[in-house]
């Protein structure tokens, strides 16, 4: 009996104790190791906060959604010319806007400039390698259709691009296919723009200039119309100018008259339009001298120079 009491007043062999305070060392070194990391999170955080990187960053990319381009690279500017660190990835998250920026302005030179100096100044694992060699290639070729090349490889390096998620590009592949003679092409890029963006008068003036190269002078005419709506004054001279023309060609002398004397009247100095209305004049029964005096530029100007005219045409 007094053999097992003592036996039982022996401490119990329990190894199970070390692992029991191993486990123990463990989990506090992770809990260290996590409350680290989320201080180190913090501190970068307060960083990018007071440096103000991230708020240029974001509020250029606003500008930038907005399309405005010129206020957006301002903003770019001064985030880039923040000093923080671990801000790689957003540095070259900004100049991708930047040049993109530079692209919508028209400015490939620049955007160019800013592609390669990411290649070379960053690790490849703060962009996408393959997605920065199509920017470099897509704004190569356009600096080259900016020097009249219109060459295959320009094309085919524009339609990539239009590929890539750059449906604006497709007013640059319309004029490389027009200047290949591939018209069909060019009508499917201005559509394939306007499915993205919308019609507007530049586009009419495209198509209607299209359906005139095919004589189909009646839709050349509903794309005019549909130009003229718009009232863009860039576009607006080049539309009437094409009215004036559909309506020859299909013989409606009285109406092409009519428009190209107006034409005449608000472009006194367009000499090719003033040739077109004394041509036009000779179509038509009037007794209107005052086409003779817009001719001339000289007030009176009579039947006596119809005739003259009329000579001169046949």
């Amino acid at each position: 009996m007094k053999e097992r009491k003592q036996q039982l007043s022996k401490p119990l062999n329990r190894p199970y104790r070390k692992n029991t305070h191993r486990y123990r060392l463990i989990m506090m070194y992770i809990n260290m190791f996590f409350v680290l990391f989320i201080a180190a999170f913090i501190v970068v955080g307060i960083i990018f906060t007071f440096t103000g990187k991230r708020k240029y960053h974001d509020e250029g990319v606003s500008y930038y959604r907005s399309g405005e381009y010129e206020l957006a690279i301002n903003s770019f500017k001064k985030s880039l010319g923040k000093d923080q660190w671990f801000s790689e990835k957003l540095d070259v998250d900004t100049m991708m806007y930047t040049a993109d920026c530079y692209m919508q302005l028209g400015d490939f030179d620049s955007a160019l400039t800013i592609y390669e100096g990411i290649k070379t100044n960053y690790a490849k694992k703060n962009y996408d390698d393959r997605q920065l060699d199509k920017c470099i290639s897509m704004v190569n070729a356009l600096i080259s259709f900016e020097n009249g090349d219109y060459s295959y490889t320009v094309t085919k390096a524009i339609a990539n691009a239009v590929e890539n998620d750059h449906p604006e590009l497709n007013l640059y592949l319309a004029a490389c296919y027009e200047q290949n003679g591939d018209l069909d092409s060019m009508y499917n890029a201005y559509n394939a723009y306007e499915a993205a963006f919308g019609k507007n008068a530049y586009l009419c003036n495209r198509y209607a200039t299209y359906y005139v190269e095919k004589r189909e002078y009646n839709r050349a005419l509903d794309y005019v119309n549909d130009g003229l709506s718009f009232d863009d004054p860039e576009f607006n001279d080049g539309l009437l100018r094409l009215r004036i023309r559909c309506l020859s060609c299909l013989g409606e002398y009285d109406k092409a008259y009519e428009y190209a004397k107006e034409y005449v009247k608000s472009h006194p100095n367009d000499a090719e339009a003033k040739e077109n209305l004394m041509f036009l004049a000779t179509r038509v029964t009037t007794d209107d001298t005052t086409v003779y005096e817009l001719y001339y530029g000289v007030p009176g100007a009579d039947n006596e120079n119809k005739g003259n005219l009329e000579k001169q045409e046949n």
